[in-house]
């Protein structure tokens, strides 16, 4: 068991973890399979030959991983966005397999080999050090590159396979220990304990503890970047305690990991405990006495321990884990804080927004009356502060002109913990302080009376789609409706930036050379500001590009990457004067807020619903919100706000304006009902042509049946013929199962939580609305046909099988193992005629086919076949779910006996409370009475004329009613 995990699963879980953090999941998988190339290339006899497996590749497994994560990361991108609709699934499947395979060939027959040369060396080196009793001048390459932050690569990549290697033939290896030995570092913090001064001092004690108890060796690396010279004691410790553990002949079992006297105990051979101890101890003393003899002798020099720590960080290439502790400076670590000053480039940005953010903290904490917050420009500090915030990019210039000052630095403006962490100290330093109040103040009104603050609430977000808020252009507001986009696109920062200038430029309030400031002021210190914002400006010395104040805002769909953190958000700004800085404070407080962060994100359309039914209205109307339930295997609640109803009987010229001023107007009100309703779109659409509107609003019928919108344009245009001057009439496929609803729910709807909107392009040029969660297709045909003939035909063919089972709710009629294989049974054959006439892959229609029987079993909703069956008449006409496709397939010539049978069972649908049904069964009667004849009936309700290949098998079905 031991041999596969440790040249199998070991490599496999570094390669993974590697990969996973170039390119999450998806990374991780490819670089894990990639990876087996170099596994195989240590394991197979066809590589080692049978006399056994080289050193497990670890090191390979390190390199390999992370490298083929990056390449499909790259590859992806190449193809990215040109992927029609639903191939993602199988290009990014098949890319994936693809590419991992040719992967794992390269690492197997060029990167093993590598490998195998480069462990050989540092093995034979070992193995000469080892035959000459040299082995402790390993630790001249081992304890510098732990405080370089090497150790992982040496003791995993290097040592560890090495060891597997020699404890497989021995039972045990001294390699495991040359790293993992705690003794050089806690001596190191012991002399500090005795030796050192300020917070290196006072810090050691729990440092020492966290690395002897705890294995974490990187807390004693800023003691020793601090003051170098201290390595001398950490090389000549190592040596001390590898050459007694050589005189005892000391091993591990396998690697101790973390690296505590607890886990290096535990993985000791059972012979060696005895000297792995007295290792330790030798490896202790030696490194104190000269630790303690450079620090003595040298105490005036020692260095800046939270600097030491910041340098740490730079070598991990990441945020420590510990180090946080040594975040402040011991000069000014007991000062009381009464001024904090918030610096940037400019002061006319990042800092305004990092100002009220705080403020509010310390007001919350009941300190606001003894702390001050201001924000300034670098260039304008003064050593007059007890605290400065700072960018991280930017501590060195900060810190420069606030000698007394206690510096912290933040990687984002609004979202960083170190507010808290400066609160904290403030609650210690005015102990007297209630520590947090309970109820927190009363939200401030976030936007003032000018149109400036369009970014900073959902309402007037969404003035720029709907007609909702009508936003004013008006040159003398900071932002205007011009400036201001809910879609945006960008594929990259640099794009984004360029966008946000542009804007900028277009209200006449920079000239052109302010965008390149702005990429400069970008490359100095990134403007993320933390929460999905961004909000890149120019430096200081381009404000004489800016002629007014002035902001853009931009909401993207899709997150931009800004430098590895999701952008959403971005506001441009220019500042001539700091007419701006008020308004970005208020944004501030929104952004501040992950809850208004989500108002953001959702804001868009506000919905205006035009019914006759007048209780249905008011009621609409005299509500705040209302909620969507969405049921299954993910259910949730999705809060509905923006929203009015119109009685478009009682005020019709109200429903007129509101399509005059619309970006989007749909129905839903069923295919037979289109005609009437054609009359006040038309309407609208003449009185938006009269008021000169731009741009064409997109009219789209959402029914179930074919080309629905063509047959609403035809209507619309009888009533204004030229309807298409002003108006985009597009067809649509609506898949979503809404039930009956219960009448105690008010306007509350529960449906499931499954959807599709495929909507056609064509009708909209090069630009289309942006309409979330709607998928857009060059060619709606087959995704319209292959809707209604799965999903309209399946679910009626349920309903009216179960109504004749006798079975009221849907989700139980599938329940009957002879139902469900008539349901399958009608479904294969529109399967058939689906994959015959658009070229869906038979599998593909087939795992279509059971995700839309699922749904029809879906327990949480309480749907019945009466009103799945209704409208019997509608369904069983010429195009419809089931007489389209089985005239169809009789005209191929394929089977049909799994529809007909279904248009059996339909013509037996009788519910007193539908009236179709009613009318149905008149008809029935008439027949049966000999009032008419099997082939007349057949040719009235089904459009299918005799001489047509299915009239004889729907003569014989509606002969059986006679």
């Amino acid at each position: 068991m031991v041999d596969p995990m440790v040249f199998y699963l070991l490599p496999i879980l570094i390669a993974y973890t590697g990969g996973k953090l170039i390119y999450e999941h998806r990374g991780g998988v490819v670089g894990a399979t990639a990876t087996m190339g170099v596994i195989l290339g240590t394991s197979s006899e066809l590589f080692v030959g049978p006399e056994g497996a080289k050193p497990p590749m670890f090191l390979g497994a390190m390199i390999m991983g992370p490298l083929a994560a990056w390449c499909m990361k790259k590859l992806d991108g190449l193809w990215d966005g040109k992927i029609k609709p639903g191939f993602e699934m199988l290009v990014n499947n098949f890319s994936a397999g693809i590419f991992a395979a040719i992967a794992a060939m390269l690492s197997m027959f060029f990167l093993s080999p590598i490998m195998h040369f480069v462990q050989s060396v540092p093995g034979a080196i070992v193995d000469w050090l080892i035959s000459h009793n040299l082995l402790l001048l390993t630790s001249l390459l081992i304890e510098p590159a732990k405080v370089l932050f090497l150790n992982n690569a040496i003791n995993h990549g290097l040592l560890t396979p090495l060891a597997v290697q020699q404890s497989l033939e021995q039972g045990k290896s001294l390699l495991y220990l040359l790293e993992a030995n705690p003794g050089p570092g806690f001596s190191i913090l012991l002399a500090y304990m005795f030796f050192g001064r300020g917070s290196a001092k006072a810090t050691a004690p729990g440092a020492a503890v966290i690395h002897f108890l705890g294995g974490i060796h990187e807390i004693y690396f800023p003691y020793v970047l601090m003051k170098p010279q201290l390595m001398i004691a950490a090389i000549a410790g190592g040596m001390s305690g590898i050459t007694v553990e050589s005189i005892f002949k000391v091993g591990l079992v396998g690697p101790a990991a973390p690296g505590s006297i607890f886990a290096v105990a535990a993985m000791t051979s059972r012979d060696s405990y005895l000297g792995m101890a007295l290792g330790v101890l030798a490896a202790t003393a030696v490194s104190f006495i000269i630790s303690a003899l450079i620090l003595k002798f040298s105490r005036q020099e020692q260095g800046d321990l939270a600097a030491a720590a910041e340098k740490m960080q730079d070598m991990k290439g990441k945020k420590s884990s510990v180090a946080g502790a040594f975040a402040t400076s011991d000069n000014n670590s007991n000062k009381k804080i009464e001024k904090i000053v918030f610096a940037c480039d400019a002061g006319m940005g990042s800092s305004a927004m990092g100002t009220p953010v705080l403020r509010n903290k310390i007001k919350d904490a009941g300190l606001g009356d003894k702390v001050t917050v201001i924000n300034s420009a670098i260039n304008n500090l003064k050593d007059e502060y007890d605290l400065l915030v700072s960018h991280q990019d930017l501590g060195d210039r900060a810190a420069a002109p606030t000698p007394s000052a206690i510096h912290v630095a933040v990687d984002n403006f609004i979202g960083s913990p170190r507010y808290d962490e400066i609160v904290e100290k403030l609650q210690e330093q005015y102990s007297d302080a209630p520590a947090t109040q309970q109820t927190a103040p009363a939200a401030e009104t976030v936007a003032p009376a000018s149109a400036g603050t369009a970014a900073a609430t959902n309402s007037h977000i969404a003035s720029t789609k709907g007609g909702a808020v009508r936003a004013v252009d008006n040159s003398n507001y900071v932002l205007t409706k011009k400036s201001i986009v809910m879609d945006g696109v960008a594929s990259s920062r640099a794009e984004a930036i360029d966008q946000a200038g542009h804007l900028l430029v277009n209200t006449g309030s920079v000239d052109q050379s302010y965008v390149a400031a702005m990429h400069e002021r970008e490359a100095s210190v990134s403007t993320f500001m933390g929460n999905g914002l961004a909000i890149p400006h120019g430096t200081n010395e381009a404000k004489s590009a800016i002629y007014d104040s002035a902001m853009s805002f931009t909401c993207y769909n899709e997150p931009v990457d800004w430098n590895g953190k999701p952008v959403k958000f971005v506001i441009g700004i220019a500042g001539a004067d700091g007419e701006h800085l008020e308004l970005l404070q208020k944004i501030a407080k929104i952004f501040s807020s992950k809850a208004s962060v989500t108002q953001l994100e959702e804001a868009g359309y506000e919905l205006v619903f035009s019914d006759v039914a007048a209780p249905v209205i008011d009621k609409l109307n005299s509500l705040k919100s209302y909620t969507v339930h969405e049921v299954g295997h993910d259910p949730k609640d999705i809060e509905i706000k923006k929203f009015r109803g119109i009685n478009s009987a009682e005020k019709p010229e109200a429903l007129a304006e509101e399509i005059a001023t619309s970006d989007v107007v749909t129905t839903a009100v069923g295919p037979t009902i289109l005609k009437f309703v054609a009359k006040n779109i038309a309407e609208g659409l003449e009185k938006r042509a009269a008021a000169g509107a731009s741009g064409k609003v997109a009219v789209m019928a959402c029914e179930n049946a074919i080309n629905a919108t063509d047959i609403l344009a035809a209507a619309v245009r009888e009533h204004y013929p030229t309807a298409d001057n002003v108006a985009v009439f597009a067809n649509t496929a609506v898949d979503r199962i809404v039930p009956a609803q219960d009448p105690g729910e008010g306007l509350d709807v529960t449906v499931e939580n499954y959807y599709e909107w495929a909507i056609e392009t064509g009708p909209f040029g090069d630009s289309h609305p942006d309409i979330p969660g709607a998928t857009w297709v060059d060619d709606l045909a087959p995704y319209i046909t292959r809707k209604l003939f799965t999903v309209n035909t399946g679910h009626a063919t349920t309903a009216y099988f179960g109504r004749a089972a006798g079975i009221s709710k849907i989700s139980e009629v599938l329940e009957s193992d002879d139902i469900r294989a008539k349901v399958e049974a009608t479904l294969a054959e529109t399967k058939d005629l689906i994959v015959r006439k658009f070229g869906f892959e038979p599998e593909v229609q087939q795992v279509y086919i059971e995700k839309i029987i699922s749904r029809f079993e879906n327990p949480h909703l309480p749907d019945t076949v009466e009103r799945v069956g209704r409208g019997p008449l509608r369904k069983i006409s010429r195009h419809e779910r089931f007489i389209g496709p089985v005239a169809e397939l009789a005209e191929m010539g394929r089977p049909t006996d799994a529809l007909l049978a279904t248009v059996e069972v339909l013509l037996a649908f009788d519910v007193a409370e539908d009236e179709e049904s009613q009318q149905l069964q008149a008809k029935l009667a008439s027949l049966k009475a000999g009032e008419t004849t099997p082939a007349v009936l057949a040719t009235e309700l089904t459009g299918i004329e005799s001489g047509h290949p299915l009239f004889g098998g729907l003569e014989k079905v509606f002969a059986k009613f006679a």
